[in-house]
């Protein structure tokens, strides 16, 4: 499974989706004769997923083991297909998340690397859909010599304005905050307000309406406003902060003024996290409670079809089964937790167009990916493409 917990280490919260991919192939392999898992599909998972209409989604992530190559599939209101993306020549190379404006804008971002491991450097990677075939775009890389930098989100609230943030290290120690911006004909790096921040994840309500989240190198929430400018928020720590706290997704509706709800995971001791909610008004935070039914539960991603209509999505590793997916619905008051069809497997991302039309994604148990579909009233599985 992909897992997104937050770290000191920057290059460690990059290399979670190779071990992902390890793990769907041990599921893949394990307790099969050896003829058989060597004829065994490659195992690939969806990481994020955009839908920008009602009969429009790109959802994107990784496939392969030996070699990961990035991976994109379509809905157009019928059925998931594969779209090709581009070469990039690295021997892997990882789509985390993507943001459409509308089925002919999508930008996807993510990371190559020479090899699996954090012994390679991470290269950021950009890509962007046109409505029949994803390119590859240049993006501006931080100062430093043995730079190793990771895109983690990306929002784009039209089709010519876009926001990606990431993190980056330099001679393999300390990090750095990636936030750059695109203005429909290239990408700039902005300065923001915690400049060793882990980002991962931003979520755009309008044009120059935006948040970004992570954490701060004192192991606390990070977050900032941006509205041609980046502003530096405090957003309060579930607990005295330690390593693994942080926050990892954000949704955020309101043109004029903005609101968002945010998700994380705060340690608990003995290696245990559990999650947390934050609501923001756009003046002042709230803590909220989310479901979290176990040790090491995660909700890595959220999206709110209005203030008062949200969808976060994760799962909860349990030995001896894998994980159960995990969806939690935010009401304008509360968080309840919903039913997923699945019965194992993980959510790493979840896009709702309106409040009764949501999509998510992640990695279902066999090592293939996971789509599922709210309609207002229950979730249902649907079948991925081929």
């Amino acid at each position: 499974m992909r897992t997104r917990t937050l770290t000191a280490a920057a290059t460690a919260a990059a290399t979670a989706a190779a071990t992902a991919l390890a793990v769907a192939q041990f599921c893949i392999t394990a307790n099969v004769p050896a003829a058989a898992a060597a004829t065994s599909p490659a195992p690939s998972s969806l990481d994020a997923v955009s839908c920008p209409s009602l009969t429009s989604c790109m959802a994107v992530g990784t496939t392969g083991a030996a070699t990961i190559n990035t991976l994109a599939e379509r809905w157009n209101g019928h059925r998931w297909t594969i779209v090709a993306t581009p070469a990039t020549g690295a021997a892997d190379s990882y789509l985390t998340a993507v943001s459409c404006s509308s089925a002919s804008a999508c930008t996807a971002v993510g990371y190559t690397q020479a090899g699996q491991g954090l012994a390679h450097p991470g290269a950021m990677l950009v890509e962007r859909w046109n409505g029949s075939a994803w390119t590859m775009q240049s993006f501006p890389n931080p100062r430093g010599h043995d730079l190793s930098a990771y895109l983690m989100g990306v929002s784009c609230p039209a089709a010519a304005q876009c926001v990606a943030v990431g993190f980056y290290s330099v001679n393999g120690t300390g990090t750095g905050t990636i936030a750059s911006v695109w203005n429909g004909r290239a990408w700039s790096l902005q300065r923001f307000g915690y400049p060793a921040a882990e980002l991962l994840g931003v979520s755009c309500a309008a044009v120059a309406s935006c948040m970004a989240v992570g954490q701060s190198p004192d192991f606390q929430t990070a977050a900032d406003v941006w509205t041609g400018t980046w502003k530096q928020l405090a957003p309060p720590n579930p607990t005295t902060p330690v390593p693994g706290d942080g926050l990892s997704g954000v949704g955020c509706t309101g043109a004029g003024s903005l609101s968002c709800q945010t998700v994380g995971e705060y340690a608990t001791g003995d290696s245990s996290t559990s999650t947390f909610g934050l609501g923001w008004n756009g003046a002042t935070w709230t803590s909220e409670s989310t479901p979290s039914p176990g040790q090491h539960s995660q909700l890595p991603a959220v999206s709110c079809a209005s203030a008062s209509a949200c969808v976060a999505v994760g799962y909860q590793p349990v030995p001896s089964v894998g994980s159960l997916p995990l969806i939690a619905f935010w009401n304008g008051s509360g968080w309840s937790s919903q039913h997923s069809p699945t019965a194992r497997g993980d959510l790493d991302g979840v896009s709702c167009t309106t409040a009764t039309a949501c999509t998510a994604v992640g990695l279902a148990h066999g090592g293939h990916p996971l789509i599922e579909r709210w309609n207002g009233t229950s979730w249902s599985l649907q079948q991925p493409g081929s």
